[in-house]
């Protein structure tokens, strides 16, 4: 979608760029709801060949290297943002999970957003507080086990498809406000500024402060304050 003329000198365009397709979707929705479409884009690995590629087999440096290119083909981007999980453990995945952290912090404009083990430990995050020691599997079952209890499965969608189902994601991102407060409550005083490493603390998540930056924009740019449940 084109940026408005009235927003394009004030409100330069915000470019998220994701390893997964659910975490695509899952943006999308916050974007839409919050009414940011005209200056929010986002980008995965299945959408736009221009922005990060494919997130299997890459070391984390490497999507933000594809990243920042990406945003060279793009007029008018002040700010993008890298989402991506630790979902491999060898040494050095972990390395370069932790050396992307440290130049988001150190490069203007730039931002990670990460999950550790994976995206849907921040899914969990929308219906309990967790903070016990989690493996990328058993997120995912956990969050199957959510969807089935409250009957979110259809016959021809079943749980097993939430990956890329829009309607099953939004049984999240309606009460994503919940998340952003069980985050900031778990994580609040352990993630901080480089040296900190990321890869320290498991399970863990930032992705309240993505969330948090999408509500302040449409704050501004719709002149109201817009409540995640």
């Amino acid at each position: 979608m084109p940026i408005p003329r009235q927003y394009q000198v004030k409100h330069p365009r915000c470019q998220i760029c994701t390893e997964g397709r659910t975490e695509a979707i899952y943006i999308e929705q916050l974007v839409e709801r919050l009414s940011l479409s005209a200056i929010v884009t986002v980008n995965s690995p299945n959408r736009n060949s221009r922005c990060v590629k494919q997130g299997c087999g890459k070391q984390h440096t490497d999507l933000l290297d594809q990243m920042q290119e990406c945003g060279r083909n793009w007029s008018n981007v002040s700010e993008q943002w890298l989402v991506h999980d630790l979902d491999r453990v060898d040494a050095k995945s972990i390395q370069s999970f932790d050396d992307t952290y440290r130049r988001s912090y150190s490069e203007s404009g730039i931002h990670t957003v990460y999950s550790i083990p994976c995206f849907e430990y921040w899914l969990l995050l929308h219906h309990s507080r967790l903070d016990s020691d989690l493996t990328c599997e058993g997120c995912q079952d956990k969050v199957k086990r959510l969807l089935r209890r409250n009957n979110r499965g259809k016959r021809q969608v079943p749980v097993e498809a939430y990956k890329t189902d829009p309607d099953m994601l939004r049984f999240f991102t309606d009460v994503s406000g919940q998340a952003v407060s069980h985050a900031k409550s778990l994580f609040g005083g352990k993630i901080g500024d480089p040296p900190f490493c990321p890869s320290t603390v498991s399970p863990s998540t930032n992705f309240h402060k993505l969330v948090e930056r999408l509500r302040r924009l449409s704050d501004d740019i719709n002149g109201e304050s817009h409540s995640l449940v």
